[in-house]
């Protein structure tokens, strides 16, 4: 095994002389001939929140969903995710369309439970194909916990790609909820960031307690048996917590909502118009369909439910929702785009909203018929 420790102890040696070779001649030749190397960044990158593309599945709202809704059905709702990572529509796909519109926002346009024949953009794409006899293409963008600065940057890296005619965009209570606790879209839990550390993937505290192994196992039961898990966890171990609060750590100050807080929701929204109409897109703004009313039983249950640590009273909370939907009226007012403003044309009734901001069956088609109204409106005064 000799020749093993000479092979070794040559390479060692002859890579410290070429260093010491290379750091003398740096110190004794001209600047130009020095080469600096910088490594590239590949050990962060911008996340795109959105689902994994070509799968497929069956959810339903766990027990603990249950609790705060009144008008859900708890049953499987087929989700279908396509190549581009959009909720696909269960409709016939029309080639090269001749209108593609693009829907982005949070859990409300995701709408997850809901049939796939009933999701609002679903409706529309049919709707509109009767209306104008054309070849229409309507993509639903909405993932749960997304923010307008992630679909800020999901219409970047894969909606001005597809040439849509027009992308419209809803957000209020996610921004909401994160801009009072951070005052910053870009100080956030790890499951609202972004930036992700990709060899570094615990931003948090909290974060950090949770390790490789205890995120593969939980991949393996989520694989192998996630319904008994969901039946049998909180029976068996009822004081196990399940249900992880995104925020904690973030709740350490007060919660403030103050002209930076509206400053910020209203130059994301700004972004969105100049770039949707930098690359001759048409930009339409929605306020948020809700049941965020002091008298609402739902919205007092939600509030209720809040983690401990949050000094908004149900009042305030409700003031500063309203004002992000205000913004969202003064942005497209200023701004000379159309809004659909389905806070004031959604009824806030367990009819339409099976909590405080999330569509049943009937309040998708109720607002998809809004919206393809709307839409088919604003197409013919563009002729």
């Amino acid at each position: 095994m000799s020749w093993i420790k000479n092979f070794v102890l040559v390479v060692m040696v002859s890579s410290v002389t070429f260093k010491i070779l290379d750091v003398a001649f740096g110190a004794v030749m001209p600047g130009e001939y020095i080469v600096t190397s910088l490594e590239r960044a590949v050990n962060r990158s911008i996340i795109l929140r959105e689902f994994n593309p070509n799968q497929s599945a069956s959810i339903a709202p766990s027990n603990f969903y249950m609790k705060n809704v009144d008008s859900l059905e708890q049953r499987n709702y087929p989700v279908t995710i396509d190549a581009n990572g959009f909720i696909e529509n269960g409709n016939i796909i029309q080639p090269n369309p001749d209108l593609r519109i693009i829907f982005f926002g949070g859990s409300t346009t995701e709408a997850l439970f809901v049939d796939e024949k009933n999701r609002f953009p679903s409706i529309i794409e049919r709707s509109l194909r009767n209306a104008m006899n054309q070849k229409v293409a309507v993509h639903n963008a909405g993932v749960s916990g997304n923010n307008s600065m992630h679909s800020n940057l999901a219409l970047i890296a894969k909606g001005i790609p597809l040439n849509p005619d027009f992308v419209v965009l809803m957000h209020n209570i996610n921004d909401f909820s994160l801009l009072s606790k951070t005052k910053s879209y870009w100080v956030s839990p790890i499951s609202r960031a972004l930036i992700s550390k990709n060899f570094s993937p615990f931003f948090t505290t909290e974060d950090s307690a949770r390790s490789l192994t205890f995120k593969t196992l939980k991949k393996i039961k989520n694989f192998l048996f996630p319904n008994l898990y969901e039946y049998l966890a909180p029976r068996l171990l009822p004081n196990l917590k399940l249900h992880k609060d995104d925020f904690k750590g973030f709740r350490l100050e007060s919660s403030v909502v103050d002209t930076e807080v509206e400053k910020q929701f209203r130059a994301s929204l700004i972004t969105f118009i100049k770039l949707a109409e930098t690359w001759d897109i048409k930009p339409i703004l929605m306020t948020q369909f809700n049941r965020v009313k002091i008298d609402d039983p739902i919205f007092q249950r939600f509030y209720q439910s809040i983690p401990e640590g949050s000094d908004m009273s149900a009042e305030k909370f409700i003031q500063t929702y309203q004002k992000f939907n205000d913004i969202t009226r003064e942005v497209a007012r200023q701004r000379n785009i159309p809004l659909i403003d389905l806070e004031l044309l959604v009824p806030s009734s367990k009819e339409y909203i099976y909590d405080t901001v999330h569509l049943n069956d009937e309040g998708s088609k109720y607002v998809a018929k809004i919206i393809s109204d709307q839409i088919i409106k604003i197409i013919s005064s563009d002729i």
